[in-house]
């Protein structure tokens, strides 16, 4: 019987008459028969579009911009485990945010958004902010649909690698290539949506860029209504992203503690 089952469901997700939302809810099927896949002291229940049998088990990833390679759904669910396990929580806030993550990405949930705007209801978003360490500014973006000044950045694609998102989306949304300050994420959150999107929860994984002052931006203006540099003492938190004073809060830690290496 239970044989079966795992061959119907294969059929049904193989079809091309599954919209995304029936994936989903098929996926939910699919964890009731306990297909555990065990990596190492990680054990993940992969989602119906990351079954081996799958056409979509294989993408093409890009690992920087002078090599490409096939990364499996679940090496790379694991290495996003790792990303966000290697964040060190700046303050009680950030560490319980942590704990929540491993344990959704640790868990048999879909971590990727499979169709807009909030299926499955909580999915991995990468964030970025350009800063001008030597003028202590941030560009932040006035967002159309959050009406907030946030982070520029967007849902991580399915089987994409945050970082990725980032050099996309830097591209698509700010007509620049991505600088990393540093290769690695420096801040995690998870927020509940609002304005015109609200209803879902956005996992972040944030990047902190290299930006210039002095440099022009060709914005997206479908997404934003306008671009600006803030100093730190100046961005509008009561309208800014709700975890913009804590991030602000521990890239200054950060700032200065890279100083002090020096």
């Amino acid at each position: 019987m239970k044989r079966l089952l795992h061959f119907t469901l294969f059929i049904a997700l193989c079809s091309t008459n599954v919209d995304a939302s029936q994936r989903f809810l098929l996926r939910n099927i699919t964890q009731t028969s306990s297909l555990l896949t065990n990596s190492g002291s990680l054990k993940f229940l992969l989602p119906p579009h990351a079954q081996p049998s799958s056409r979509n088990y294989f993408k093409k990833t890009m690992i920087n911009s002078n090599q490409e390679t096939e990364t499996d759904p679940l090496s790379l669910r694991k290495e996003i485990y790792n990303l966000f396990d290697d964040i060190s929580p700046y303050d009680e806030i950030e560490k319980a945010h942590k704990k929540t993550i491993l344990e959704w990405i640790n868990s048999s949930n879909e971590i990727f958004r499979i169709q807009k705007p909030n299926i499955p209801p909580q999915h991995l978003v990468a964030y970025f902010v350009l800063l001008d360490e030597a003028d202590k500014s941030l560009l932040l973006v006035d967002h159309k649909n959050a009406q907030l000044w946030l982070t520029a950045g967007g849902h991580v694609e399915i089987n994409e690698h945050p970082k990725i998102t980032v050099e996309r989306e830097c591209e698509e949304e700010l007509n620049t290539k991505a600088d990393f300050w540093n290769s690695l994420p420096v801040f995690l959150t998870v927020t509940p949506t609002v304005g015109l999107t609200s209803g879902h929860t956005d996992v972040g994984i944030w990047y902190v860029l290299k930006g210039k002052i002095d440099q022009e931006y060709k914005f997206d203006n479908s997404e934003f209504t306008d671009i600006k540099w803030f100093k730190f003492k100046d961005i509008p938190y009561a309208k800014a992203d709700p975890n913009m004073e804590r991030f602000v809060e521990k890239l200054k830690f950060l700032l200065e503690r890279r100083k002090n290496e020096k």
